[in-house]
């Protein structure tokens, strides 16, 4: 039997679930494209999926839109970067995206939580953790900007506690 996931209501959205495909990104978008400032002039079947014009202070610019569920998904479809100003996707998976393409990510909002990542560190690590309170790290692809990283010193005690 295969398993599936619940799926993920959704607040303030005219979708009762999460979208789980493209078409469900294009469905949400439409319901804020005017909050995010965004004139849609034509959605398409060819890449890039939109035109539209994006206002900012007092003009507006014409920006070439691209469709995708996972941001990453860009990537793989090999997707031209110089051909697009902006990826909708409900998922941003992709963190190495060029820094010139704006990136939306949907879930965030429609009430979508954010994920939690738990992760060790080793002895090494400690002293630069007790001094900064920023560091670059290594973490899971699927993590995306705003996920929050709870870290945990590893030794004597492999474990999460209350002091």
């Amino acid at each position: 039997m295969e398993r599936r996931d619940k799926p993920i209501a959704l607040k303030n959205a005219p979708m009762e679930y999460a979208p789980a495909n493209e078409l469900g990104v294009v469905f949400l978008f439409a319901h804020v494209a005017r909050r995010l400032q965004f004139r849609i002039e034509e959605i398409r079947p060819q890449f890039p999926d939109c035109i539209a014009y994006r206002r900012k202070r007092d003009s507006e610019k014409r920006v070439r839109v691209e469709f995708e569920f996972r941001s990453s998904s860009f990537k793989t479809h090999r997707h031209d970067p110089g051909k697009c100003d902006v990826i909708v996707c409900w998922h941003h998976d992709w963190p190495d995206a060029p820094k010139r393409i704006e990136v939306i990510e949907l879930k965030r909002y429609f009430g979508v939580a954010r994920k939690v990542w738990i992760q060790q560190a080793i002895k090494s690590q400690w002293e630069y953790l007790d001094k900064h309170d920023r560091m670059e790290w290594a973490l899971s692809k699927r993590a995306t900007p705003g996920d929050v990283l709870l870290m945990y010193k590893c030794a004597p005690v492999s474990a999460i506690r209350r002091r």
